[in-house]
């Protein structure tokens, strides 16, 4: 890409959450992290973030912020993770994570309950034996005085230095204030349509409307307002689990089937705090519950959640988010009965001080693998003059978007700046499911 252009890039980023607001940092910072003979190759952007509610206002902000640099080894997604995972340490060293997003590295314990008391506080995990017919005794594992149930097996599933957590929405507050100071504009305001030609393939930019919510939510937009346009070269969709809405705007380039899963979770404060640098994943083994996750932070508070519920994504109401269903009370108060039989006068004396009702994972068609890259076809208005003008998507990532989004942001940039990701290794990722019966199919470049 030429950084002669007299007109900056014009750049609008559908999506307010991690993805896009890490895809704005990289943008406009992508001369810290280049190679320095990409140097020169920077051009100057005009970066517009749309966020039709409000910043991070929904996985994004309210996930339980953990990331494992190795448990998707083998997959597709490993390049990826380990890469985000390494510019996450590098983030939080350069600014202060620890003060400004309590990121911190973690110890992750799985414990299996099998209900009644727990007695011994100090398990030895036995010998483990290692290649060669050596054996080498496990460290003790100590049971945190909080948990009353009795554990049946202790297990470490993530070292301190390959697993961490921080708090997702003071994340993207503080991201998303850096690219601010840097002149990246960000509007609450619906797209409410593009200009695309299918014909001809060209994309030009994005129909919006202000939208306008009161101190409680509740979205208060005068029917009145009028429709605007706002030209840009480049479109990146980060829509989570709304990536659907751009079928209408995309007919025919459109990979389908995005979509979300609901998941329950609720912060408490308790009585103790619990200090320990760890995170714990708790199987309920006696009647066939899921998971619990626990995950107590630096401020004294603790994050609970649980499995994804099977309420259906509701596609079509969105303006009525957050909102709690009878299948949210149910798992709710599922997730809050095996926190009591975990911890009797523990978690469960706890103050409750938040109940996240509307937390979407996006999910990505077919394969369960995050979707990043350019619509092939779809080219800019500009593009004799920017050759990587058009239509770009992440989106997809599931349970990992919280972790996965700095790579992301820095792989798009690169496909932006340099047309290929050189940094990190997306290949795998080519997001070809839905609506494609070849697997072979290539409906992205690289």
């Amino acid at each position: 890409m030429s950084s002669e252009s007299e007109q900056p890039i014009r750049i609008v980023i559908a999506g307010g959450g991690i993805i896009g607001i890490c895809t704005a940092y990289y943008l406009t910072f992508y001369q810290e992290y280049c190679k320095e003979e990409n140097k020169g190759k920077i051009p100057k952007f005009d970066i517009t973030i749309i966020e039709r509610r409000s910043v991070a206002c929904s996985a994004s902000g309210y996930a339980g912020g953990f990331m494992a640099r190795d448990w998707c080894e083998g997959e597709r997604s490993d390049p990826l993770v380990r890469q985000s995972y390494k510019l996450h340490q590098d983030l939080a060293q350069k600014f202060n994570g620890k003060e400004n997003y309590d990121f911190r590295q973690v110890e992750t314990l799985e414990f299996i309950a099998d209900g009644g008391k727990e007695e011994e506080k100090i398990e030895k995990e036995g010998e483990k034996e290692e290649e060669g017919g050596e054996k080498k005794e496990k460290k003790e594992i100590k049971t945190p005085p909080w948990v009353e149930a009795k554990i049946s097996c202790k297990n470490v599933i993530g070292e301190i230095d390959a697993t961490a957590q921080m708090q997702p929405m003071k994340f993207c507050k503080f991201f998303l204030e850096k690219v601010e100071a840097q002149g990246v504009k960000f509007r609450v305001a619906e797209i409410t349509n593009v200009k695309y030609n299918d014909d001809s393939k060209i994309y030009e930019g994005v129909y919006v409307k202000e939208q306008t919510y009161d101190s409680e939510g509740h979205n208060i937009t005068k029917d009145d307002v009028k429709e605007e346009f706002i030209p840009s070269d480049i479109l990146i969709l980060a829509l989570g689990p709304w990536t659907f809405q751009a079928n209408r705007w995309f007919p025919n380039q459109m990979p389908k089937g995005f979509t979300g899963h609901k998941c329950q979770s609720y912060l408490v404060r308790p009585k103790k705090p619990l200090s320990d640098p760890q995170v714990y994943f708790i199987p309920i083994e006696k009647d066939g519950d899921p998971v619990v996750e626990i995950y107590p932070r630096p401020d004294g508070t603790v994050y609970i959640c649980s499995m994804a519920s099977p309420e259906p994504f509701p596609r079509d109401e969105i303006e009525k988010l957050p909102f709690i269903s009878p299948t949210d009370q149910f798992y709710l108060e599922r997730q809050q009965k095996m926190v009591k039989e975990l911890s009797e006068h523990g978690l469960n004396d706890s103050e409750i001080l938040e109940v996240h009702e509307a937390t979407y994972l996006p999910v990505p068609p077919k394969s369960y693998l995050p979707v990043i890259g350019k619509l092939k076809e779809i080219k800019g208005v500009r593009e004799e003059q920017i050759q990587s003008s058009g239509v770009y998507i992440a989106s997809g990532h599931n349970y990992w978007g919280i972790m996965t989004a700095t790579g992301t942001g820095l792989a798009l940039a690169e496909l932006i700046i340099l047309g290929k990701s050189e940094q990190i290794d997306i290949r795998g990722l080519n997001p070809l499911r839905p609506g494609h019966e070849d697997e072979d199919e290539e409906i992205f470049d690289w």
